[in-house]
């Protein structure tokens, strides 16, 4: 079961620092070092990482299943993990 309410806690938050230009201010690779100590800090309190990153993952372009950077992102999730999760011959089964 996850902490759902502690999720979205972390999510305001990252939305918070948004709006105050804090990422762009450290830039991309101190940002990604941060959101990397923020999901193990959301691992231990059993938070998950989709709704961490709701939303705010397709602005910071950082995938909420690798937690990297990506140039193009489907819903929050970057175009390598999309390519992993469903291969083109399973998207063109339908």
């Amino acid at each position: 079961m996850s902490n759902h309410s502690g999720s979205y806690l972390i999510n305001e938050i990252l939305y918070l620092m948004q709006k105050y230009n804090v990422f762009d201010s450290i830039g991309k690779e101190k940002t990604l070092s941060f959101l990397n100590e923020v999901k193990w800090i959301g691992y231990k309190h059993d938070c998950n990482n989709g709704e961490i990153l709701e939303g705010i993952s397709d602005q910071l372009k950082v995938c909420y299943i690798c937690w990297e950077y990506g140039n193009e992102m489907n819903d929050g999730i970057c175009e390598t993990c999309v390519a992993k999760l469903w291969p083109p011959e399973e998207k063109n089964a339908d």
